[in-house]
């Protein structure tokens, strides 16, 4: 496995955690110019773009808060704060997962060339991570035919109802 794929395994996932800051500028810093996280995924034929600072830094942070059942507190709290410091990050009360529970959306303004707006969403009380929400603000449309593929209002949402720390592949907890 290269070490530059996006397709880490769970341990390196969990060194690449264990190695990020606690200063949550140094904690944006060390995301921004990681390597692994500007390359990315590499898939034959397909060109290499690089993700402005902001949407990975924002993209990085979800990623761990969102498979990462118990991470260290402090890097919890740096994380968040770092989120804070992302310009574009915002967030709206009320936003619902796929179970119907109410949170914070927390998304990224400025990426307006997608017809949607993708929250992930908070526990108003305990900030632990309950899922995502995509609504559409404008028809999405094929780029083969003009078909509207997905028209304005469309929601789709996704929600994480349990997670758990296992010993082994395979076992449930």
């Amino acid at each position: 496995m290269d070490a530059d794929d996006d397709d880490l395994t769970p341990q390196q996932y969990d060194a690449k955690l264990r190695e990020l800051p606690t200063d949550p500028r140094k904690l944006l810093a060390k995301i921004t110019k990681d390597p692994h996280w500007i390359r990315g995924a590499r898939e034959e034929g397909v060109p290499v773009t690089v993700t402005p600072d902001a949407i990975r830094a924002y993209g990085v942070i979800m990623l761990y808060l969102s498979n990462y059942g118990t991470m260290p507190p402090r890097l919890e709290a740096a994380m968040f704060r770092a989120l804070a410091l992302i310009p574009g990050v915002r967030i709206e009360q009320g936003v619902r997962d796929a179970a119907g529970r109410s949170g914070l959306g927390v998304w990224l303004e400025g990426t307006s060339d997608v017809p949607y707006r993708r929250y992930d969403i908070l526990d108003p009380g305990t900030y632990r991570y309950l899922g995502t929400q995509t609504l559409w603000l404008r028809d999405e449309r094929s780029r083969h035919d003009d078909t509207v593929i997905a028209p304005k209002g469309t929601v789709w949402t996704r929600a994480l109802m349990s997670s758990a720390i296992v010993e082994r592949p395979g076992q449930r907890g």
